[in-house]
């Protein structure tokens, strides 16, 4: 029996990670989103397939530093991940 599938969007504010002796010297990650998505089939009565997938839309994350996170310092590629589970609840 299949479970609905779960689709999300999470999104993350741009935060500093780190503070400079001056506010153009301020790092960390720049704002971004990523979209999920988790699909279920119960096989067997006890036995459950999970499939999953991450990074569906494949965003990459952007390092910034200055007073706004405004300046590009380094890329990221995350890439996209796709999982298999198999899981015994008995």
């Amino acid at each position: 029996m299949a479970r609905p599938g779960l689709n999300s969007y999470n999104w993350g504010d741009a935060y500093y990670d780190g503070i400079g002796a001056n506010p153009w010297l301020n790092r960390g990650p720049e704002a971004r989103g990523q979209m999920d998505a988790t699909v279920r089939y119960r096989v067997a009565g006890d036995w459950i397939v999970k499939l999953q997938a991450k990074n569906i839309l494949n965003e990459d994350l952007y390092l910034g530093y200055d007073r706004n996170l405004r300046e590009r310092r380094a890329e990221m590629k995350k890439g996209q991940s796709f999982f298999l589970n198999v899981i015994y609840r008995p």
